[in-house]
This record gives C-alpha cells, sequence and structure tokens, in this order.
C-alpha cells in the first residue's frame, strides 16, 4: 500500500457553521475569521472538546451576537481519507477577547464541548437496570443524554442489576466501566470516550485489534 508522507496539521476545512441558540435557523459561516482550531479526542475523557481562535473583523461578538452558547459545526478532510469527517459542539465559553489598537478587529477564543456534556450537567439517573453493561451503556446515553451518535461496544458478559444512586448520567457509565467484565478479551479494562466515529466503550485490547489495520497507512512529519 502507497504511504504518502502528510505533514501534522494537514487538514481541509469543508464547513464551518456557527448557529445562534437565540434565533431559530439563524447562522453564519465565518471560515475567513478562523485563525486556528484544535479538537481533542481522549480516551481518558468521556466527551470531546475543542477551541477556535477566531479573527472578527465582521463584528459578530457584537452584532450576531456570539454569546457562549452557540451550536457550532464543522466539517474537515484528513489527509488519506477518502471521507469528510463532521464534528457538532456547543460553545461554552468566549475567552481571550483581545482588540487591535486601532479598533477594527478583535480576536477571541471559542471553547467548546459536545452538547452530551452540557447535558450530563442538567439530569441525574435514578433508575435500577438489570442487565449486562454493554447494553445499559447505550441506554443511558439515548434516554438521558439523547445522544443520536454512533456507539461502538465491546460487549460483556454477566447479568448485573445496579440501583443507581442519583448519579450523573456520564458518573453512571463511568460505574458500569469499572464493573464490566469483557465477553471476548482476557483483561476487562474498559474505556469510554467519544471520538469522531461516535461513543465508545471498549476494552484496551479491542482498540488495540481495531488500530492495526491502519498502522502504516499513513505517514505524518514532524514539525
Amino acid at each position: 500500500m502507497s504511504r504518502q508522507s502528510h505533514e501534522i496539521g494537514d487538514v481541509i476545512v469543508k464547513r464551518l457553521t456557527i448557529k445562534s441558540s437565540s434565533s431559530i435557523g439563524a447562522g453564519i459561516i465565518p471560515l475567513d475569521q478562523v485563525v486556528s482550531f484544535d479538537i481533542w479526542e481522549d480516551v481518558t475523557k468521556p466527551t470531546m472538546y475543542a477551541t477556535i481562535i477566531m479573527f472578527d473583523t465582521l463584528g459578530l461578538l457584537e452584532k450576531f451576537p456570539i454569546l457562549g452558547e452557540e451550536l457550532v459545526e464543522l466539517e474537515i478532510q484528513t489527509p488519506g481519507m477518502s471521507v469528510t469527517s463532521s464534528f457538532v459542539f456547543r460553545c461554552f465559553e468566549v475567552t481571550n477577547v483581545q482588540r487591535t489598537p486601532n479598533g477594527k478587529g478583535v480576536s477571541y477564543t471559542l471553547r467548546c464541548v459536545s452538547e452530551e456534556h452540557l447535558r450530563n450537567g442538567g439530569t441525574l439517573v435514578r433508575e435500577s437496570m438489570t442487565d449486562v453493561a454493554s447494553a445499559m451503556v447505550p441506554y443511558i446515553l439515548q434516554k438521558h443524554l439523547q445522544s443520536t451518535k454512533q456507539m461502538i461496544v465491546d460487549d460483556t458478559k454477566g447479568i448485573q442489576t445496579i440501583v443507581f444512586p442519583k448519579l450523573s448520567p456520564l458518573e453512571a457509565i463511568d460505574m458500569l466501566r469499572q464493573r464490566a467484565v469483557s465477553k471476548n478479551f482476557t483483561s476487562s479494562a474498559y474505556v469510554f470516550f467519544e471520538n469522531q466515529a461516535g461513543f465508545n466503550f471498549k476494552t484496551i485490547e479491542g482498540l488495540y485489534k481495531d488500530g492495526l489495520a491502519n498502522i502504516g497507512t499513513r505517514v505524518f512529519n514532524a514539525r
């Protein structure tokens, strides 16, 4: 297989839309106002995070306005991939606001997180469940966090009856992660995290096995 060389950070931004939470359907496409952005996926964190650095010469901060509650939709294409990746975040904070000396522009950072993360703070799991852990996790995501994202799960064994003591949905999932016993792997080292494919309730062994197919297909040069 051909191993094409790429630089770290190579990416094609196909679409970036910021939609106001106060006006239904209102949105802007500020690609020419974006300086840079970062997206974080972490196997130790349940949801994804993003920061977008803007240099605003259109007055979006006041006129749109950007308040820190916006829906951010991002579509990118990474090197060696034939399909694009789409992300949906909710902006929760606008920081580092700095105006230029001539007053014609302002730079600021949009701090964003997955919508499920924000919903997590507004609900509690107060119920008893009887099932295997790998079935309870998708149930909690769908019912309590209203997630419609794909869920990638390594099967567990052992039906459990659990009474959740008023935990947030992500706390309840972490409780299941710690109790889960793998059906297919010797070790039961489970992790729960979100990436561009969706939510993952996987064993370390399962991640390693799934990742073997991608090793050697892309080469990145450190800058």
